[in-house]
This record gives C-alpha cells, sequence and structure tokens, in this order.
C-alpha cells in the first residue's frame, strides 16, 4: 500500500493504492469537515472515501468493483486525550 497527502480546494485528501500482480487500485479519502457544536467540547466529523477494489479480493485478479464510504463521528472531548465517541458509517 501507497499513501501520498494532496490538498485539494482547502481539503486534506489522501490518495491510496495497492499494487497486485495484474496492476494498481486506487482510492481516495477526505475528512468533509469538522465542527465544534455551539461551543461546547462536543465535535462532529463528516468523512468520506471512494476506491477501486479487486473484485474477489485475490492478488492475480484484474477484475475490479467501486467501493465508498461516507461517516459522520460525533464525540465529546472530555480530557487532552479521553473522547468517547459515537460514529455512524
Amino acid at each position: 500500500m501507497f499513501r501520498r497527502r494532496l490538498s485539494f480546494c482547502g481539503r486534506k485528501i489522501i490518495r491510496e493504492y495497492f499494487t497486485g500482480k495484474s496492476g494498481a487500485f486506487h482510492g481516495f479519502f477526505s475528512y468533509v469537515g469538522e465542527s465544534r457544536i455551539i461551543k461546547t467540547p462536543i465535535n462532529l466529523t463528516i468523512r468520506a472515501a471512494v476506491w477501486f477494489q479487486p473484485d474477489v479480493q485475490k492478488f492475480f485478479t484484474n477484475q475490479v468493483k467501486p467501493g465508498g464510504l461516507v461517516s459522520t463521528k460525533l464525540y465529546y472531548t472530555m480530557f487532552k486525550r479521553v473522547e468517547p465517541y459515537i460514529e455512524v458509517t
């Protein structure tokens, strides 16, 4: 797996690709937004990703199918390193 960080319209995008015998399968991951709700330690994060993956999850395949993910995460900052959260994907 190879990973490269890009920036597009002020958003951080991560480009990843995996290589198999027949070629590479590409994917793009981005955090769409992060915001604080009503000046409290409650935060909301939205994440989106699209990618191509091997159809049968084998190293020797050349069949691809698209994949994707959208998730929302609501978390509460209690201390510097303690943040309980709920995530819906």
